[in-house]
């Protein structure tokens, strides 16, 4: 996944002017989502990955998302941001199923591989696009 990311990165940046409760909203957003990669990572290390599978899909998955979320981020987004965000929602989707199929099979590498690419998501996007200045 490192060819998407150097190719964000040639470029970026992008510069977006958020209203500023959704920007604190994205941020927050943001933060959880990075809290929720720190959890999942914790719950491999410890092999637990039905633990994993959960954090994914109730934090990182487009199904966590409220439909005001929804909403606000068609409303705002720049349609690439909006692509690349749903992209690594995708993706953390095939990381919980990954991760679920490692409860059988106890072989967690392809759950590692698909938390890569979601991490890789998330690098690509923030190459890419910076809020306005505070």
């Amino acid at each position: 996944m490192v060819a998407p990311v150097a190719a964000a990165r040639a470029e970026g940046p992008v510069v977006v002017d958020f209203p500023p409760a959704f920007r604190a909203q994205q941020l927050a957003e943001m933060r959880s989502h990075l809290a929720a990669l720190q959890g999942i990572t914790a719950a491999l290390a410890r092999k637990d990955y039905g633990a994993a599978s959960r954090i994914a899909r109730r934090r990182l998955t487009a199904a966590a998302m409220s439909p005001q979320e929804r909403r606000e981020s068609r409303r705002y987004m720049p349609k690439r941001m909006l692509v690349m965000g749903m992209a690594m929602h995708r993706d953390a989707e095939r990381f919980a199923l990954a991760a679920q199929d490692a409860t059988v099979t106890g072989d967690r590498s392809s759950a590692l591989r698909a938390l890569s690419r979601v991490e890789a998501r998330c690098v690509a996007c923030h190459a890419v696009f910076r809020y306005r200045g505070r």
